[in-house]
């Protein structure tokens, strides 16, 4: 029989997720009677059914109250310990799991200095193993795998030195291909597309030598063709295409030739297609614009030679379109402008014939148009402003005289 778990407090939800995740005695399960000629399971194993589902109740019960609040009581009690430890009880049960990857993805929630040690708390408890191990054990489970992506997000936040800590001992752990192997299994799920984008993002994050190596790790796994393949796949959905275009912008980050040769990967994957037809599709949607931004200035900033073909690509992928659409539609946003002055600068930039003929095509889309616009509205803006300064000097506009009529 399932506890009762109503209105519990802390210490006795706790409990009893604590008594239902130790081994159950043969005999504990209130048995029904068969009809004839059936064959009764053994006693053991009803007893462990039973132990199961009371374990599911105990740690849904600690979601359900972890999505109210109480995180930090929660913490002090041990529901870290007890909810993995139950996972690691009932490995097999596919509710047991679901909750208390959702208990976990709860208690990690916020970014404040507490949720952040929360965080690590977590991790040090043993979440990372026994989310992966969920994952494994349940890979046709879309639902499992929405949520441990949620879990693996919310414990691989942070740039400071213990979030990139967190952040390596995912991808140490088997993250990264757990993570690409649940996009592929799930291509038609939006909800584990996002959830997947949005973990792949925090993992992969950080400009140091450890986040080139687990962007890397992420490419081997086969992440960027399954991101690529979200995009095109979900391309009328904002929430997909949004979170996959920063998951590329993300993978596709850095200067050295690994960078070069992932961003190369990506273009080949039909990347840059993708990206312009989510910006194209999703003109009014500021968020799907930035993010395209984003992704394409990493996409395109490749300084050797396959640079001057990815960047001629993009061109005719509609890159240069997308971008000057945004501006206009986004004019009154900051993040939007900042960015789509950068994606012009890098679309337009070369020394060969090719350069030359996109920044001639640029001007005649009133793309310094565009830029000076940018400049007006958002005189405060430091990105802005830099920028765009970038942009027309390199279109051959006067930005010192911009400057001065941006502030009138």
């Amino acid at each position: 029989m399932a506890p009762k778990t109503s209105g519990m407090d802390w210490p006795d939800l706790v409990a009893a997720v604590r008594r239902a995740s130790t081994p159950a005695e043969a005999g504990e399960g209130e048995a029904e009677a068969l009809p004839t000629g059936a064959c009764a399971a053994p006693a053991g194993a009803a007893a462990a059914d039973a132990q199961a589902e009371r374990a599911f109740a105990a740690v849904a019960a600690v979601a359900e109250s972890a999505a109210k609040g109480g995180h930090g009581a929660a913490a002090a009690c041990g529901a870290f310990g007890t909810v993995i430890a139950a996972m690691a009880a009932h490995l097999a049960h596919a509710d047991v799991q679901h909750a208390a990857c959702s208990a976990l993805h709860l208690l990690c929630s916020s970014v404040d200095a507490d949720g952040i040690a929360r965080m690590q708390l977590a991790v040090d408890a043993g979440a990372l193993d026994a989310v992966l191990a969920a994952m494994r054990a349940h890979s046709a489970h879309a639902g499992i795998q929405e949520m441990a992506c949620r879990t693996l997000c919310n414990a691989c936040y942070g740039i400071d030195v213990a979030g990139l800590s967190r952040k390596q001992a995912a991808a140490d752990a088997g993250a990264l291909e757990a993570i690409a192997a649940a996009m592929a299994a799930h291509h038609e799920h939006c909800g584990v597309q996002e959830e997947a984008c949005r973990a792949l993002c925090n993992i992969c994050a950080g400009g140091d030598a450890g986040g080139l190596v687990r962007e890397h790790l992420a490419v081997k796994a086969g992440a960027l063709t399954t991101i690529i393949s979200a995009v095109s796949l979900h391309v009328e959905l904002e929430g997909v295409v949004e979170l996959a275009c920063w998951a590329l912008h993300t993978l596709c980050y850095g200067s050295d030739e690994a960078a070069f040769a992932r961003q190369e990967y990506a273009v080949r994957e039909g990347a840059l297609r993708a990206v312009t037809d989510a910006m194209l599709a999703h003109a009014a949607n500021a968020g799907v614009q930035e993010s395209g931004c984003w992704a394409l200035c990493n996409l395109c900033c490749c300084t050797n030679s396959t640079g001057l073909w990815i960047r001629h690509l993009a061109f005719h992928a509609g890159a240069l379109a997308a971008v000057i659409v945004a501006m206009g539609v986004h004019l009154a946003h900051p993040g939007v402008q900042q960015e789509a002055c950068r994606a012009l600068f890098v679309l337009c930039w070369g020394g060969d014939a090719q350069a030359a003929s996109r920044r001639e095509v640029a001007v005649r889309m009133r793309a310094p148009d565009a830029v000076l616009a940018a400049m007006r509205n958002h005189g405060a803006s430091v990105g802005v402003q830099r920028n765009a300064r970038m942009a027309l000097n390199l279109l051959g506009s006067k930005p010192m005289l911009v400057a001065s009529c941006s502030h009138s």
